[in-house]
């Protein structure tokens, strides 16, 4: 009976350990996350489960090209990935495939080129949006197969839970995420 109690003992404690482990972790150093659907083509694959670092928000501005975790503007429990195109206060207007950011069109080498951009409900086509302070416009990778902030408007930061760092699974994926550019 004692090598019962004692086995009984020992897991128990395993599992609280773990637990709070896992709750420390997860709320305050990192968020688990699965990739669902396209809408980062070709960077991030539907399915891949990643990890979302929250700790650089708090020393690191959020930059354009970070590809970021966010709580959904119109539905808070869904996370949702998508890349940072236009930062607070700037202006953008979707036009002939492309974005322009206070008149300047955006280099975005993550796009491929036959995937151009185009314009949805929120920030149309050939219309001026005016992104609001501590707000950021988030596009996905594949913007023909991506709903993203031309169709919900921008994203204020405090939706912003982290930054993509790195894909785990499938471990043929496994990489980590270089944010404020390529992959």
């Amino acid at each position: 009976m004692k090598p019962l109690l004692k086995f009984l003992k020992d897991s128990l404690e395993v599992l609280l350990i773990g637990s709070a482990i896992f709750f420390v972790v997860n709320t305050f150093l990192g968020e688990l996350m699965i990739v669902s659907g396209n809408s980062m083509l070709p960077n991030f694959h539907d399915k891949e489960q990643l990890v979302a670092e929250k700790i650089s928000l708090n020393f690191r501005p959020i930059q354009r090209g970070d590809i970021v975790i966010f709580e959904h503007p119109e539905y808070p429990k869904k996370l949702v990935i998508k890349r940072v195109v236009g930062m607070p206060k700037e202006t953008i207007i979707i036009s002939q495939g492309k974005v322009l950011l206070d008149g300047k069109p955006l280099e975005e080498p993550y796009v491929h080129e036959q995937n151009q951009t185009r314009g949805k409900r929120v920030i149309k086509e050939d219309t001026t949006y005016q992104i609001p302070e501590n707000s950021y416009v988030l596009l996905g990778d594949n913007r023909s197969n991506s709903i993203d902030s031309r169709e919900w408007g921008a994203v204020p930061a405090e939706n912003i839970i982290g930054r993509a760092f790195m894909v785990y699974y499938p471990l043929t994926n496994f990489r980590l995420v270089k944010n404020g550019g390529l992959l």
